[in-house]
């Protein structure tokens, strides 16, 4: 997860980030030890955090989903466009995940 192009961000299905990848925090400046501590809510503007929680959930219905042109806040205040790719990983006992890859320069 590490080593690959893209940002990866894994969080739980109540939005909790449980991993970030080292391109994920290139992207959004934040160190992956502040990413695990966020909610994905803490990334978004509030006016798109319904759109957020409903694809999510579509997404642990349908297994996959894209949501294109999504602004995303980084450490430094700037909101960046990105695109996510949100698919259903597998589970943990007693715990669902989920996976983002964020596509940064949407």
């Amino acid at each position: 997860m590490q080593d690959v192009g893209e940002a990866i961000l894994i969080a739980d299905l109540q939005g909790k980030i449980i991993e970030a990848n080292y391109k994920a925090t290139e992207i959004l400046g934040y160190h992956r030890e502040e990413l695990v501590q966020m909610h994905a809510k803490q990334i978004h503007p509030p006016e798109i955090h319904q759109k957020v929680i409903a694809t999510i959930l579509e997404t642990a219905k349908n297994g996959k989903n894209f949501i294109p042109n999504i602004l995303a806040l980084r450490k430094d205040g700037n909101w960046i466009w990105i695109n996510i790719i949100i698919f259903f990983v597998g589970l943990i006992p007693h715990r669902q995940r989920g996976c983002s890859k964020l596509l940064g320069g949407a």
